[in-house]
């Protein structure tokens, strides 16, 4: 596992297990439950913002206003680790997660959950450009390539290659 990677830490059946929010557990998710994580971290975000109005917190009330397949499905999906082929691995199965899960731990873990969820969104940058929100990175990106000019100025080589002649000298044989 990426050492950078943030991770939350949850307890089942008396072990530690690491909740990890990378693209394998969105996939993983959208996989088994056939939903949109983003659509669910929606949900989840709306959901704990509503029973955390006036400073208190109710965990019951915001486990109430999302599905409890989905969290359980999430929970499975976050408690993967990789292998020594750096693919993902699930210790449980999904029913094992279930069984291993009840409503006072739910509300043990949930708090928890908003966490990773919400710590593996990238952080909001302040935007120059309040006309143009994308992020400067991919603005750099997305600038119009003019072969000479750009590779020039960058002192990177320049073919003078047009994209379509360039493309075609790639594909002949």
């Amino acid at each position: 596992m990426d050492p950078t990677q943030r991770t939350v830490e949850i307890e089942l059946n008396g072990k530690k297990v690491k909740l990890l929010f990378d693209l394998n557990t969105l996939a993983a998710f959208e996989e088994k439950s056939g939903k949109n994580f983003l659509k669910l971290l929606s949900e989840l975000q709306r959901s704990f913002s509503e029973a955390t109005e006036n400073g208190k917190s109710d965990i019951l009330r915001a486990i109430s206003g999302v599905s409890v397949k989905d969290i359980h499905t999430l929970i499975w999906a976050a408690s993967h680790g990789y292998g020594l082929d750096d693919e993902p691995t699930w210790e449980y199965s999904l029913s094992q997660v279930g069984r291993m899960l009840t409503i006072d731990k739910l509300m043990d873990i949930f708090p928890k959950l908003m966490t990773g969820t919400s710590e593996s969104l990238p952080e909001k940058e302040k935007e120059e450009d309040s006309e143009n929100p994308t992020h400067p990175k991919v603005q750099e990106m997305l600038k119009p390539v003019s072969s000479q000019e750009n590779n020039q100025e960058d002192g990177g080589p320049s073919s003078g290659l047009s994209d379509e002649d360039a493309l075609a000298s790639l594909t002949e044989s």
